[in-house]
């Protein structure tokens, strides 16, 4: 699917009950929301609607991959998307139902014969991924980061640590410390 129109559910045509909506994302999607670090992935969203009368209820399953770049040695690796989630769809009229709307509960108007869930896809990937996005470990607990980048880095980490020249002052509370 290459449109955000794509992820437009219309419901105002759909009977009372289940309707199931099988959506894939890829480049063209992450390519919308720019704010994220992600060029491409493929995402596969099983999405199961419940229509009630006044409530619509959507239960997200998310799965597969995305492309990012390696905080520690700067490669590309594959981070693997695995996401459930439901939110809860309150249709409203006016004034006279004020309900707060909350963390999964979202409100519309009962005006309204669709609803988009591209906006809500994007947040719950980019709050999957980690803060911190390096490359795994193997089984052996090795690091699966270029072997290269990673031996430059250490040996720059090693070389600033060797210039580095101490103000004397602090020499003598580090001994006090090493002291206790």
């Amino acid at each position: 699917m290459t449109d955000l129109k794509d992820f437009s559910i219309a419901f105002s045509g759909l009977k009372t009950g289940f309707h199931n909506f099988d959506l894939s994302i890829g480049e063209t999607f992450f390519k919308k929301f720019e704010a994220l670090a992600i060029d491409e992935g493929e995402i596969f969203i099983r999405l199961k609607m419940e229509k009630k009368e006044r409530m619509l209820i959507f239960d997200f399953s998310i799965e597969g991959t995305v492309s990012l770049v390696c905080d520690r040695c700067l490669e590309i690796y594959q981070q693997p998307v695995e996401i459930e989630k439901t939110i809860y769809v309150k249709l409203q009229n006016g004034l006279h139902e004020m309900v707060e709307e909350s963390e999964d509960v979202i409100l519309i108007s009962d005006q309204e014969s669709e609803f988009d869930v591209s906006q809500l896809i994007y947040e719950f990937i980019a709050l999957s991924l980690p803060m911190k996005r390096t490359h795994g470990v193997d089984e052996d607990g090795k690091s699966l980061c270029n072997v290269y980048m990673v031996h430059l880095i250490e040996s720059d980490r090693q070389a600033n640590t060797n210039e580095e020249e101490t103000d004397p002052r602090w020499d003598a509370l580090k001994k006090l410390k090493n002291n206790n």
